[in-house]
């Protein structure tokens, strides 16, 4: 009954009127880290829509750091580089894949000897069948399938990781993973504008090496952040930063991350492109190098629309806010209803593949971001009262929530509301309510 009331005692601070406060959390001082000589570091991004449970390892770079030498080398991986792997034994082949595979063996037939080109999504660079199942489709079907992205698809990432350490030539210390939600609130913080550096970043169907061309733009793009932009995350406090890092999906500790960043900041790389270099593996010769700019972002971006439209003329660029705000109402709706009903622990499951994917990161518009921030760090300090759980557990969400809103622009309105929250639930715990 006690946290009941509390509950609906707190639900108010929603809409009230916040009173200023400059107290900040802040993390305990700690010794400087010793930085090793050298240390890999595998970043990926993760392609994966909202409740799926599949994805794909999508941007693969392997950073090779030297601290000694203060030199990175910066080694991309095209996600449709070929790899030999076994299907998974309950592999299942979508229609549209037998189709291709179909189409694929149709044109053979008729002496098309370059039809296992046609498959797009690894640009076409396929060797012979190793071993010819019984049916020639399912045989094409997996052949198409087997390049390195798809490792996550149909394993995971633990078997990633070494395919990418033989191609690369370095073993992992550490392994990053980056979805698109954490991307566009990284992009935010380094003053990119997060739509369409993305769309960029994504791009490939213009390139004459599609796939080969995007991976290293992706690479290119993460020597400038370190050239050029080493600077704008230090702008933050580290209370900020490190919630910041904590949206990641990594196995390196914050403390080295952080320890890195300064590093780089006050290495001779910072302003000097010539020490941090770029390597395609498998290789494929020289590339175009694309940076990020204004002007090349719009170019790429316009013959990206292009090319959609001579391809189909109708075509139209699909506005996808009103589906990921829909996403993120049903998601808190079905935790409020929980909350209403007495079921904390229900409402944190709602909520928890929204914790998870940080969906309300990809929202665009800054005042509903922002708001839905506030919203989200509440419903789940509710939750987490309702069911019990340590003052700890209670403010773990909502601290990192109002860290998150530091790095806004313009967030100090909805980053005090935070504040009350986590004000309110500290004097509950204390006062014995809870």
């Amino acid at each position: 009954m006690a946290a009941a009331v509390a509950i609906m005692a707190i639900v108010g601070f929603v809409t009230a009127r916040p009173k200023p406060s400059t107290d900040k959390a802040s993390l305990p001082v700690e010794e400087r880290v010793e930085l090793p000589s050298t240390l890999n570091i595998l970043v990926v991004g993760i392609d994966k829509r909202y409740l799926a449970a599949k994805q794909h390892c999508d941007a693969i770079h392997m950073v090779h750091i030297d601290t000694v030498s203060e030199t990175i080398e910066i080694v991309n991986v095209p996600r449709g580089t070929r790899v030999e792997f076994k299907h998974p034994e309950d592999w299942e082949p979508e229609p549209e894949l037998l189709e291709l595979a179909r189409a694929q063996l149709a044109l053979e037939a008729d002496g098309d000897k370059d039809a296992e080109q046609t498959n797009e999504e690894a640009d076409g660079v396929f060797p012979d069948i190793l071993s010819e199942p019984e049916d020639p489709v399912l045989a094409r079907a997996w052949n198409i399938e087997q390049y390195v992205a798809n490792i996550c698809k149909y394993y995971d990432f633990e078997t990633f990781v070494p395919h990418i350490e033989r191609i690369t030539g370095y073993k992992a210390d550490y392994a990053v993973r980056v979805g698109f939600s954490e991307a566009q609130a990284f992009l935010r913080v380094l003053r990119f504008d997060p739509g369409e550096t993305l769309q960029f970043l994504r791009h490939r169907k213009t390139y004459p090496l599609g796939d080969i061309q995007r991976s290293y733009n992706q690479a290119i793009f993460i020597k400038d952040v370190i050239v050029t932009r080493s600077d704008q995350a230090l702008r933050f406090p580290k209370p900020a930063r490190a919630a910041l890092f904590r949206l990641l999906q990594t196995d390196m500790p914050f403390q080295l991350a952080d320890a890195l960043l300064v590093w780089v900041n006050e290495s001779a790389m910072s302003g000097d492109a010539a020490r941090v270099s770029n390597r395609t593996a498998p290789s494929w010769g020289t590339l175009e190098e694309i940076h990020v700019t204004e002007s090349t972002v719009g170019e790429v971006l316009n013959e990206r629309l292009e090319h959609l439209r001579r391809l189909q003329p109708d075509f139209a660029v699909q506005d996808l806010q009103a589906q990921i705000h829909a996403d993120i109402l049903r998601s808190m709706g079905q935790a409020y209803r929980a909350i209403q009903d007495g079921d904390g622990d229900q409402a944190l499951a709602q909520l928890q593949p929204l914790q998870e994917s940080h969906l309300w990161l990809q929202m665009t518009d800054e005042k509903a971001r922002q708001r839905m921030t506030v919203v989200l760090a509440m419903l789940d300090g509710m939750a987490h009262l309702q069911s019990g759980s340590s003052q700890k557990e209670t403010r773990a969400f909502a601290q990192d929530a109002l860290e998150l809103l530091y790095l806004e622009v313009n967030g100090e309105a909805e980053a005090a509301k935070i504040r009350l929250f986590l004000d309110k639930i500290d004097s509950l715990y204390s006062t014995g309510a809870i």
